[in-house]
């Protein structure tokens, strides 16, 4: 088994959906893909796993929400616990975007669901 950790940009239409996924090698990059597209975007954790035999086996998002909280009580939607060199790295970006912590409510970064679709 092995588990693989992506971030993506998830651009959205008029009605919510999905329209494609744009993978970034760090959130920092996420971010800064997100501020040049012109559609509304998501920004999400993405953990895959699997084997070379079986395939994908589990696939699990946690969305960045309400300015700079990563998933829902540090899970991914499927249950398994967001590692904290996610965390750290949500953290960090917060701060780099004058935040004191990651779950406060400063404004999101530019371009970051600026339609309001939240997940």
């Amino acid at each position: 088994m092995s588990t693989i950790y992506e971030w993506d940009v998830e651009t959205i239409d008029t009605n919510g959906d999905i329209i494609d996924h744009h993978f970034q090698p760090s959130l920092q990059a996420a971010i800064a893909f997100a501020g040049s597209c012109p559609e509304a975007t998501d920004i999400v954790l993405v953990r895959s796993n699997g084997n070379d035999d079986d395939g994908l086996l589990d696939r699990q998002w946690a969305y960045l929400v309400d300015g700079w909280t990563l998933g829902k009580d540090g899970e991914f939607d499927g249950g398994w616990t967001i590692p904290k060199r996610f965390l750290a790295e949500v953290s960090t970006e917060a701060a780099r975007h004058g935040c004191v912590s990651a779950g406060t409510a400063p404004p999101p970064p530019p371009a970051i669901n600026p339609e309001g679709f939240d997940r």
